[in-house]
């Protein structure tokens, strides 16, 4: 989905875009954009598929942006994070 409506797999979203959906095994995650930052949200009840697919969406968001990940509160550059969650 973006910004609320139904879009197809290959289908680019505007400049503007402020929410995307995922559908990915496990369940879905949505990608907040305001301003600069982006946002990486999953439902409480996602299984550790899903949560690794989020862990890699996220180090991948904060390496094409040259930006950090924050988690609880808690920045992380996304080398360390990505050492932390064990994606290297």
């Amino acid at each position: 989905m973006i910004d609320g409506l139904p879009a197809f797999p290959d289908e680019v979203p505007a400049d503007d875009w402020q929410e995307l959906r995922l559908s990915l095994t496990g369940g879905m995650i949505t990608i907040r954009r305001t301003g600069a930052d982006f946002r990486c949200v999953t439902w409480g009840t996602s299984d550790d598929g899903l949560r690794h697919s989020w862990d890699k969406l996220c180090l991948a968001l904060a390496t094409v942006v040259a930006g950090e990940i924050v988690e609880n509160g808690v920045a992380q550059p996304p080398a360390e994070f990505a050492k932390r969650v064990g994606l290297t």
